[in-house]
């Protein structure tokens, strides 16, 4: 953003398109170079160009969030893994491990998927009565890499909450009364009904012929799968990291059991993909191909959050504010706020003197009863703030949160007399936005 420009709508897409693009190259460079070792060349493109059409990877490289990194990291570290030879090579080794370590600082659930095929790769390789000393040198350098800096990470306290939204029922869990949600969504969120119908033949071969197919596909693809519906906490972008796993295999059935219409199959299989992604780019709203809808039209469009706008609204203000003081302010609001991800970005506010703390923040992932857990007194909090922000209309979105913004905003009425109006603007779904700031005492 610094390089860019600062925090303004058209360079914040233009960060989000080029940062994704670097991943998905990437991505699609480690999947066609695994398919050229585990298949062959022809394999590993087919598998390079399907993955791409997926509405998950095409729909989150238009986003800012770390699925899509996570999955080109995976990728990355299992090809590098691939291309030890057995952990032969030494210095290969010593690539795959550091590459281990950042996919796993990328997002702490990169061991769920590159520990089965890892391990399963491992024993195999150390089974090798061949340079077998070597080789275990060679594992044990790319393990400690991978494993000894997460460890020392994830073991600070500031860490150790981090799994909690993957594995453990918040308060806020997702389809967590749905068993076979990642199996129901698999032609729903990762393919769109289009493609699935028209993969469906090559997953079907796949199945019957399952036992004489990859050991290390299959572990990427259904162990990480498996692991996550045991979770209550379901959300359809945490498997993103498997749809490479997923294509790699369909590709390979192309190869195993096609050979007589392979041509034609692959070719109708591509015009599938092509027709399903202009479906989803220029028609965001078709319930045919997927239900990731989008707000604008345009292969290149980014979809940005609802309220992205009044972001930039309330940091006009707090530009203007920050020039007449030189102290941290702390800033409050009444209300559910869901554009508190963009602020706490840091984009320009970090060289503004404001600090926002809000109890009954809209993130579910960060939710508004942290406040309550850490049993801090907010309505103390909100007369000792030096900002207030409030809103017309509805307080809350989640239930969890309507009380706690309830008795915030009843507070606030109760001591409006302390706090001067100095802004207000217009929020996307049409309420206004008010600014306080509280009277010099």
């Amino acid at each position: 953003m610094r390089l860019l420009g600062g925090f303004d709508p058209q360079r914040i897409d233009l960060m989000i398109l080029l940062t994704n693009a670097v991943f998905l190259a990437v991505l699609l460079f480690s999947v066609f170079k695994m398919g050229a070792i585990l298949f062959n060349q022809k394999a590993g493109l087919l598998a390079a160009v399907l993955l791409s059409f997926s509405p998950k990877i095409f729909g989150h490289s238009r986003v800012s969030l770390v699925d899509l990194p996570l999955t080109a990291m995976v990728g990355l570290s299992l090809w590098c893994l691939l291309k030890t030879d057995n952990f032969k090579f030494g210095l290969v080794s010593l690539f795959t491990g550091v590459v281990l370590m950042l996919a796993q600082f990328t997002r702490e659930t990169a061991a769920v998927f590159i520990a089965p095929p890892f391990l399963y790769y491992a024993f195999n390789a150390l089974s090798i009565r061949e340079y077998r000393r070597q080789r275990i040198f060679n594992f044990t350098i790319a393990s400690l890499l991978w494993l000894v800096p997460a460890l020392i990470a994830y073991n600070s306290r500031a860490n150790q909450g981090l799994p909690d939204v993957f594995w453990q029922k918040t308060l806020i869990p997702a389809h967590d009364k749905e068993p076979f949600y990642y199996l129901t969504g698999l032609p729903v969120h990762y393919l769109g009904w289009l493609f699935f119908f028209t993969l469906l033949p090559l997953m079907l071969r796949y199945l019957a012929n399952i036992r004489k197919r990859s050991v290390f596909l299959a572990l990427w693809l259904f162990v990480p799968a498996l692991v996550f519906s045991l979770s209550p906490n379901r959300i359809a972008r945490f498997l993103i990291p498997c749809l490479p796993a997923l294509f790699l295999i369909l590709s390979g059935e192309m190869f195993h059991s096609f050979a007589a219409a392979r041509k034609r199959y692959a070719a109708v299989l591509i015009c599938v993909a092509a027709f399903q992604y202009a479906a989803f780019s220029f028609y965001p709203r078709a319930p045919l191909f997927t239900t990731v809808k989008n707000d604008e039209w345009g292969l290149l469009c980014v979809r940005r959050d609802k309220d992205f706008y009044s972001v930039k609204e309330l940091l006009r203000v707090f530009k203007n504010e920050a020039a007449g003081t030189d102290k941290n302010n702390k800033v409050m609001a009444t209300f559910d706020f869901p554009f508190l991800t963009a602020l706490d970005s840091r984009f320009e506010i970090d060289e503004m003197p404001f600090f926002i703390d809000l109890p009954q923040a809209g993130d579910g992932a960060v939710t508004a009863i942290a406040a309550a857990r850490r049993k801090e007194n907010w309505q103390r909090a909100l007369l000792n703030a030096d900002y207030v922000l409030d809103k017309t209309g509805p307080l809350a979105t989640l239930d969890i949160h309507k009380d706690i913004a309830g008795k915030l905003k009843d507070f606030f009425e109760k001591n409006y007399h302390k706090f001067g109006r100095i802004a207000e603007f217009k929020a996307q779904d049409g309420e206004i936005i008010y600014v306080y700031r509280r009277n010099a005492s």
